[in-house]
């Protein structure tokens, strides 16, 4: 079983619950940790291509428009669970300036392939 973390992977969209955040993208800020099983040989699709399992994540939360982050986080959870090689994960997401008086605010979950 291999771990691969990914930090940091900014991207543009509609989220949050107050009127002027329903009509301007805005950043927010994702990272996942994922667990999974890996071929023994050094051949790429007998592991996980992180790379595109990013570029789905980025993809497919550009077109999204949830209004609370824990749902968008249970969403990044769904697309990395497409791939059956992937036992365990965990998401967080940022969105900066979600407070007046606070850097982010930060969601996360972690799950099991199986939950």
């Amino acid at each position: 079983m291999f771990t691969i973390k990914v930090k940091n992977i900014t991207i543009s969209t509609i989220i949050g619950c107050n009127d002027y955040e329903r009509v301007r993208k805005q950043n927010i800020i994702i990272s996942y940790k994922i667990k999974a099983e890996a071929g023994e040989r050094d051949i790429l699709n007998e592991s996980v291509d992180y790379d595109t399992l990013t570029q789905k994540i980025i993809n497919e939360v550009e077109k999204t428009n949830f209004k609370l982050l824990e749902s968008l986080v249970d969403f990044v959870l769904k697309i990395i669970f497409e791939n059956n090689r992937i036992k365990s994960a965990k998401v967080s997401i940022k969105k900066p300036k979600a407070l007046l008086m606070a850097k982010s605010v930060n969601v996360s979950k972690k799950q099991n392939s199986r939950d």
